[in-house]
């Protein structure tokens, strides 16, 4: 445990962290300040999460987050939906 204040977990939705946007109510300079701060992003049944538009609104408010990604089922070549698969995505 850490015993800087400045030092922080957040735990949170995928459904939640996509509405961090000018649309919900916060001012584009905090949403700028977040963006410049190193973050990671840990995100469990990534599967879920390759489709859609809530993905794309994280990589782009975060561009320069570090995405990990669980998942026991991933998208694949043969299954995957407008040619995204979890490997595009997470790597």
């Amino acid at each position: 445990k850490s015993n800087d204040s400045s030092n922080r977990l957040i735990v949170t939705s995928i459904q939640k962290m996509s509405n961090i946007n000018p649309k919900h109510g916060i001012a584009q300079a905090e949403i700028d300040l977040i963006g410049k701060k190193r973050i990671v992003f840990i995100i469990d049944e990534c599967h879920r999460s390759v489709f859609g538009d809530m993905l794309v609104s994280i990589k782009n408010t975060f561009p320069r987050a570090i995405l990990f990604g669980f998942t026991g089922t991933p998208i694949f070549e043969q299954n995957a939906h407008k040619e995204i698969t979890t490997e595009t995505i997470f790597g």
